[in-house]
């Protein structure tokens, strides 16, 4: 009422809503916050974010949103000359920009990428955006060959700098995710340019000319109409996994001493949706002793914790089988807390990812559903690089039906248990050397089609 044209306030507002598990109220004002200020590049990354979540999306839907929102932020088109060499088999040199070179999820599928490069062939320079480097960055930093900081450096002068280390491929590793530098990469400092891990989506960005992906995640046909890029498809898998080190032993299924089954989701609270629990209390009501354990940050927050209990009493499934925690620190050994699990349940229509790598690292299946765009298709497209299709599913039913099967079979949750880490590692998902190889074949293909 004081002020109504108040675009921050709505913006505010809408955090706070998004916090205590109200996404859908988030949305109408972050969509406020946009009508009076329609460039506010904060509140479009947390609309197009949390329009991920919403059960009734689509990838032509989320791809208008992304193309509006962009369409406010893009730079008048002009034409930029790239003087960069073009011999197509010379050494090319690499700009990785990202705010996540931290202990962060996005740190453990980079490791793997900067440990193995060629650097006969390929010069690494990293583009630092990180608010609070820690341990995690210092190691980045030795790998790389080059590390710029361009934290609270504005995005013209950081273009330049960019020219000016004749970067040939420049990748974004954010997409519209916290702290991002797309304000860069609109101005095509490099002559090709690419998106790849932050982001379960389309950046929107008209200059970023690929994105990374595989053939599950994006199923070639209308997955690629609803993308500002082009896809770069790899074989196997477009993760590689680190694991912590030192991670904790593997334990036997709880099921065994418990006498019951627990399933559990340690994902973002605001991927379990109102539709999320309905399903997951199906599952509940068809293993009657079971109980679920979720663990988010977000149930720190007490209306949360409310909010989600309520929901699963509104399908008539007690407050006893539900089992809520909060965030847990590096310092304490957050991976030992699936020890408590038997059956790790993905989410939808936003699948896990760092999740599904640390349950499956910890010997825990998960159960996903094969959703109709890149953010609800990455569990299958992990557990099928894993040849673990039977945890797969293509419909909600099959979903209920595949973790109350697998419930009922104690032999096989035992089998999972002690197989899993090997199974992963044994994998092209943390097959270092060769998914970097992978990426360089690529990275090589595109340069010479320049």
């Amino acid at each position: 009422r004081v002020n109504p044209a108040y675009a921050s306030g709505y913006f505010n507002l809408g955090n706070t809503l998004a916090d205590m598990w109200r996404q859908a109220e988030a949305i109408r004002y972050f969509r406020e916050a946009l009508k009076i200020t329609p460039r506010f590049e904060s509140a479009q990354d947390n609309l197009l974010l949390n329009l991920l979540y919403d059960p009734d999306a689509t990838g032509a839907s989320l791809f208008q949103e992304s193309r509006a929102c962009e369409t406010q932020l893009s730079l008048p088109a002009t034409q930029v000359h790239h003087t960069n060499d073009r011999q197509p088999d010379r050494p090319l040199r690499i700009g990785y920009v990202s705010p996540d070179f931290r202990t962060h999820s996005c740190a453990y599928f980079l490791d793997a990428l900067f440990r193995y490069h060629d650097r006969a062939q390929f010069v690494i320079f990293a583009y630092a955006n990180v608010v609070q480097p820690d341990k995690t960055s210092d190691r980045f930093r030795e790998m790389a060959d080059h590390w710029r900081d361009i934290c609270g450096m504005n995005d013209e002068p950081a273009a330049q700098a960019i020219r000016a280390d004749k970067i040939d491929i420049l990748v974004d590793l954010a997409g519209r995710s916290k702290n991002h530098r797309l304000g860069i990469f609109r101005r095509k400092p490099a002559p090709i340019q690419i998106s790849w891990l932050g982001y379960p989506g389309t950046t929107g960005v008209p200059t970023i000319d690929y994105r990374i992906t595989d053939a599950v995640a994006d199923p070639i046909g209308a997955a690629d109409d609803y993308h500002t890029e082009k896809f770069l498809r790899l074989d196997g898998g477009f993760h590689c996994y680190t694991p912590p080190d030192p991670s904790p032993e593997l334990e036997p299924s709880p099921a065994g001493h418990n006498g019951y089954v627990t399933f559990g989701s340690f994902n973002n609270l605001a991927k379990v949706s109102g539709d999320t629990i309905a399903v997951w209390s199906d599952i509940l009501r068809q293993t009657p002793q079971s109980v679920l354990v979720l663990k988010s940050l977000l149930l720190g927050s007490r209306e949360s914790r409310e909010a989600i209990l309520n929901a699963f009493n509104v399908e008539g499934i007690d407050a006893k089988r539900i089992r809520l925690n909060s965030w847990i620190p590096q310092s304490e050994n957050p991976l030992a807390a699936y020890h408590q699990v038997d059956i790790a349940l993905d989410t939808f229509p936003y699948n896990g990812t760092t999740t599904t790598f640390e349950a499956l690292w910890m010997g825990v299946p998960v159960v996903t559903v094969a959703g109709n765009r890149h953010a609800g298709r990455v569990g299958a497209s992990i557990l099928g690089a894993l040849e673990l299709n039977d945890l797969v599913a293509t419909t909600l039913e099959d979903y209920v039906a595949n973790c109350t099967l697998l419930a009922s079979d104690p032999v096989k949750l035992n089998a999972l248990r002690s197989s899993l880490r090997l199974r992963l590692q044994k994998s092209t998902l943390m097959n270092g050397a060769g998914f970097t190889g992978k990426m360089e074949n690529a990275l090589r293909r595109i340069w010479r089609e320049w």
